[in-house]
């Protein structure tokens, strides 16, 4: 995808856009920054290098670190967003962009957390709630994800099939696919590939073990595809539930 540099002039800002916060936003600490950004150009020009660590700390009081020496491009940020902020370098977002592109590189917690972090960031940061939902809708459905495990451990036996086809069914609403790996417990002579169970003896009455992997694909945003997330924001002040469940 290629899109240009600079800002949209036509894009009027909503009065809502000017007030505290939604409803869902009102009362609600987005946490501190803890350092400065510090960075010095990569050889390359187009990537920094963070000379000292920088964190943000979520009004949860979770800890999104940003060591030194880690790398950043704003690359986590979906281009057809640089159009409506400016470049990665850019605006009021760069201190979130720092903790998003280092969180999306380490990819230790759920990539829609990492995407939460870095909305609430923006608005630490001080950009208006109407441009940090529009980021926020940018991020979330077009930039990083990656594949997450889960450990569902002491299945009965007797309920297998039942809780499989409720983690599929789950993963299809979201739109995601889904493996699974189907695990007796210790003690049992062996494991069993993909959700197929055996027939037989004791141990195949014994508990199991799930381990279920979710893979989920961002959705391709043009220009044109991101202007009517940026209507969408506009004209309804929608929740963060409702962005992620735009349909561009």
């Amino acid at each position: 995808m290629k899109f240009v540099w600079g800002l949209m002039a036509a894009l009027l800002i909503p009065t809502w856009a000017t007030a505290a916060g939604s409803e869902s936003d009102a009362g609600t600490s987005y946490g501190k920054f803890v350092g400065e950004v510090v960075a010095k150009w990569g050889p390359d020009g187009r990537t920094m290098e963070l000379m000292q660590p920088f964190t943000y700390i979520d009004g949860a009081g979770a800890h999104w670190n940003a060591p030194a020496g880690s790398v950043v491009d704003g690359a986590s940020i979906p281009r057809a967003a640089w159009s409506f902020i400016g470049g990665p370098y850019e605006g009021k977002y760069r201190k979130a962009s720092v903790i998003h592109d280092v969180a999306c590189d380490e990819k230790a917690r759920p990539w829609q957390d990492v995407h939460r972090a870095f909305y609430h960031a923006m608005l630490l940061e001080g950009n208006d709630p109407f441009t940090a939902k529009v980021m926020y809708g940018a991020v979330y459905l077009g930039g990083p994800r990656w594949e997450q495990k889960k450990v569902i451990a002491k299945v009965p036996y007797a309920k297998l099939d039942s809780t499989l086809r409720e983690i599929y069914a789950d993963a299809r609403s979201r739109q995601e696919s889904v493996r699974t790996e189907v695990l007796r417990m210790p003690g049992s002579n062996a494991n069993v590939p993909d959700g197929q169970v055996g027939i037989g003896g004791p141990q195949e009455q014994d508990d199991r073990t799930l381990i279920v992997s979710f893979i989920s694909t961002p959705v391709e945003i043009d220009e044109q595809e991101f202007k009517r997330l940026q209507a969408f924001v506009k004209n309804n002040n929608p929740s963060l539930e409702e962005i992620e469940n735009f349909q561009p």
